[in-house]
């Protein structure tokens, strides 16, 4: 497994570290809503939550890189400044059916579909222009 070297976070600040730690749970478990639930950006989470543990605690930002589910997309992120394309691909059509279906199923009020298609298509955007690595290069 590569060593990732991540020259931008330094240290936090000793009475800033406890906020950086208590934001990097967060973000964490906010990622991990967003894993599950279509219109909440996990992978973005993710990275915040790693930001977050770089500045403040080295023992869980290792955890993270270790992590057998979430360290390739953080050392993607961190080495390449782009994720898998599979990760992509994911996320997208995980987005569109279980969105799709959130959207056509759940929601009865039109102004709520039409602001949930809206995030949803907005989140879509985002993943679509984000630099993609296909696997094995």
């Amino acid at each position: 497994m590569s060593e990732v070297i991540n020259q931008t976070a330094k240290p936090a600040h000793p009475l800033t570290r406890p906020l950086f730690f208590a934001l990097g749970f967060l973000f964490l478990g906010l990622a991990f809503v967003g894993f599950a639930l279509p219109m909440v950006p996990g992978l973005f989470f993710l990275m915040v939550s790693a930001g977050c543990f770089a500045k403040s605690s080295k023992r869980w930002h290792d955890w993270l890189l270790n992590s057998k589910m979430l360290g390739p997309m953080i050392r993607d992120w961190q080495d390449n400044r782009s994720i898998s394309w599979t990760s992509k691909l994911v996320a997208i059509v995980g987005t569109i059916i279980f969105g799709g279906y959130s959207i056509y199923y759940m929601i009865d009020v039109a102004w709520l579909q039409w602001t949930a298609v809206f995030f949803m298509t907005t989140g879509i955007a985002i993943i679509a222009s984000l630099k993609s690595r296909v696997p094995g290069r």
